[in-house]
This record gives structure tokens, C-alpha cells and sequence, in this order.
């Protein structure tokens, strides 16, 4: 039986409950509540031989396992055949981008091919600019090395004066550098 405890016991169980808490027990006491255990619980085997007891006829419980069976098969079958199927998908995908990448690598290398020709043309173009350039250089050096001085100066329209030493396309680079 439970007991509950009053309004004059509270004290006394608030004061119990500071010694079990200290440590300090009081023997003098009696405990305000008593305390009541929870029932047992059933445990697993109970249950399973309940089960045995009220089970449906075992040529019943065959039926239904097989049906379910059957139906888990289904499902089965049919996500294979999904999963087939994403599968074909796949393989067609990575097809295009295999040929895809193959035209990519045979483009690349094109222009590869185009990029070297055009660099060995720069090349060449390059040569025949430094060849040119310096022909023209020692041409031009020969024929001032050629020509006579000149005695008189030349006027500049801003009026500067050329010496007389200097040759004539000596001073029509001077007559150019100051105008």
C-alpha cells in the first residue's frame, strides 16, 4: 500500500531528504513513502509463444511468405531493369564523349600543326626582315661613305646651320630631327 505524505510530514521528508544527501541518517524516522517496484515485463520468449499459440495454420503462414516473396521478386525484377536500363544510358553517354573527345584531340592536333607552320613562317619572315634591314644598312653606309662633303652649310627653315664637312644626308637628318 502507498502512503502519501501530509502537511506536518513534509517537514519531517524534506529533513530526510537533506540527510540522505549529507549522509547523515536518521534511524529514529520512519520513511514518509513507501516505494512500489514497476510490474515484471513480459520478456521476448513470452511473446514469441504467444505468437505460436495464436498463429494461423503453418500451410497459411507459407502462402503469405511466398506471396510476399513473390512480390519482393517483382520489385526486384523491375529495378534491375531500371538499373539496366540507366546502364545502356550511360554507355550511350560515354560514347558521344569518347567520339567528342576524339574530334577535340584530332582538332587540337590540327592546330598544333597550323600553330608550327605559322611560327617556322614568322621565323622566316623574321630572318628576311634582319637580312633586309642590314643590306640596306651597308648600302646606304657605302653611298654616304661615297659621297663628297659639302663646303657650304646648309640653312634649316628654323635657321640653324649645318657644318660644311658634314654630307648632304648628313644634314637633311638634321634639317628633319629639328623641325
Amino acid at each position: 500500500m502507498t502512503t502519501y505524505a501530509t502537511p506536518d510530514q513534509t517537514a519531517t521528508h524534506d529533513q530526510t531528504a537533506k540527510d540522505a544527501q549529507t549522509g547523515a541518517a536518521d534511524s529514529a524516522r520512519p520513511p514518509s513513502a513507501q516505494i512500489i517496484p514497476f510490474p515484471a515485463k513480459a520478456g521476448p520468449r513470452a511473446k514469441v509463444d504467444s505468437r505460436l499459440h495464436d498463429a494461423p495454420d503453418p500451410q497459411e503462414r507459407l502462402a503469405r511468405a511466398l506471396a510476399s516473396l513473390d512480390r519482393a521478386l517483382s520489385e526486384q525484377r523491375a529495378a534491375m531493369s531500371g538499373w539496366r536500363e540507366s546502364l545502356g544510358e550511360l554507355r550511350k553517354a560515354t560514347t558521344g564523349l569518347g567520339l567528342s573527345m576524339q574530334r577535340y584531340h584530332r582538332t587540337l592536333g590540327k592546330l598544333g600543326t597550323d600553330v608550327s607552320e605559322l611560327h617556322a613562317e614568322a621565323l622566316r619572315l623574321e630572318r628576311w626582315a634582319d637580312d633586309t634591314l642590314a643590306q640596306t644598312a651597308a648600302q646606304t653606309a657605302a653611298q654616304t661613305a661615297a659621297q663628297t662633303p659639302i663646303q657650304t652649310p646648309i640653312q634649316t627653315p628654323a635657321g640653324m646651320a649645318v657644318n660644311g664637312d658634314a654630307t648632304l644626308a648628313a644634314g637633311v637628318k638634321a634639317v628633319s630631327r629639328h623641325e
